[in-house]
């Protein structure tokens, strides 16, 4: 079973829909909208769904020293560098984005195919894929 851990959460505003265990953004209206380009920093990750543009939700805000669940894209192994893929803010794996990207954390359990939810070591860091 996956599992999060030492997650400090933050009451945020979604700009859209938004699922629960992905990542986000800060938009420039002050609201948290999907990662929509894999070039794009990632926030922190939903904590609980918001159902529509102006709903408060719970945000594990990136970076913290936290194990969060997030929603995978692909396929992803173990020790797998994680960047939020475009559009979705699901967990991809950082290579697959390209280099001089941002990756949000490292996955410490596996994903065989998209929709599973995987264990991400929180962090930010710009160029790692």
């Amino acid at each position: 079973m996956a599992r999060a851990e030492n997650v400090q959460t933050i009451s945020a505003q979604a700009g859209e829909a938004l699922a629960i265990y992905r990542f986000v953004h800060l938009m420039a209206d002050g609201k948290f909208d999907y990662v929509d380009t894999v070039d794009l920093r990632a926030d922190g990750v939903t904590a609980e769904a918001a159902a529509a543009d102006g709903d408060t939700f719970a945000l594990a805000p990136c970076p913290q020293p936290a194990v969060m669940l997030v929603e995978a894209g692909e396929a992803i192994a173990v020790g797998s560098l994680i960047a939020a893929e475009g559009g979705t803010g699901r967990a991809m794996v950082a290579s697959a984005a390209g280099a001089g990207l941002y990756s949000c954390g490292v996955a410490m359990t596996a994903a065989s195919a998209a929709g599973e939810i995987i264990e991400v070591l929180l962090h930010l860091s710009a160029n790692q894929a």
